[in-house]
């Protein structure tokens, strides 16, 4: 057998480079958190980092952790979807962030990313990957979102 030293530096390259999984908002964190975690300073400040991340329709970005402060507070430019649990477990979060505390903040967002998830719902029950949708126009059954929202 020709060894190659070539082949072992390439894989040496690419497994240093690959960037490793992406953070991501993890509702599980927080949902056995008491409710006197939500109306604390840590419960606060992640509330308000989740509004932050919320897009103008409502949805949120994927594979980030939205319970970190934006790296970007412009919230027109926020390109929200409804895959990989994007959306959804921040919703959950402003929910139960509101029955905490009665902050009226989480109550309006959540409610402005349930009606946008509606609004973008097909007759058939499935969902674009984005909406309005831009280049994903199919409809999407493994979503998290229609698993949660059915």
């Amino acid at each position: 057998m020709k060894r190659r030293p070539w082949s072992l530096a390439l894989l040496l390259i690419v497994a240093c480079t690959t960037p490793g999984p992406a953070q991501r908002f993890s509702w599980s964190t927080y949902e056995k958190m008491p409710d006197d975690w939500f109306r604390g300073d840590e419960g606060t400040e992640v509330d308000e980092n989740v509004l932050a991340h919320q897009s103008d329709l409502g949805d949120c970005p994927k594979n980030i952790d939205t319970s970190k402060p934006p790296a970007n507070l412009d919230r027109s430019r926020i390109h929200g979807t409804f895959v990989n649990g994007a959306t959804v477990g921040e919703v959950r979060f402003l929910a139960r962030s509101h029955r905490a505390t009665g902050r009226g903040p989480a109550r309006q967002d959540c409610f402005k990313a349930i009606d946008h998830v509606l609004r973008a719902q097909y007759p058939n029950g499935g969902r674009p990957l984005t909406y309005p949708p831009g280049w994903a126009i199919h409809a999407t059954s493994h979503s998290t979102t229609t698993r949660c929202s059915t």
